[in-house]
């Protein structure tokens, strides 16, 4: 039985990251729609709020853009160059709010970037 369970995890470990970093994006991005004015308050009191505008536009158009990565990780649109694009955002996400289990997101996004599909099946 244990052997069962350990095979199965193998075969659809890297679907299993996948689907949850997607959503974890989309959690990002529902927060950020929920509360704009927070998230602008963390940008401006952070080191990058002298170089990005945080109006609520931006903070709306970031917010599509994390759903946009959750949904196509999701879906397994694009999976390499999505992954990528949300590593990109996770280094904005970890110079802004400065929480530290975000490395951890950031590195399954490189490894998504890196893996290609095929070796999943």
């Amino acid at each position: 039985m244990p052997t069962d369970f350990k095979r199965i995890l193998d075969k659809n470990a890297l679907h299993i990251v996948r689907i949850a970093l997607g959503l974890v994006f989309l959690y990002f991005a529902w927060d950020k729609v929920q509360a704009p004015d927070a998230t602008a308050f963390m940008i401006q009191n952070s080191m990058m709020g002298v170089m990005m505008p945080t109006s609520n536009a931006t903070i709306y158009l970031i917010a599509l853009v994390e759903a946009i990565v959750g949904f196509c990780l999701m879906l397994r649109i694009q999976v390499q160059k999505i992954a990528l694009l949300g590593a990109v955002l996770l280094v904005g996400i970890i110079l802004i709010a400065k929480v530290p289990q975000d490395i951890v997101l950031f590195f399954l996004a490189i490894y998504l970037s890196t893996v290609h599909e095929s070796k999943a099946r």
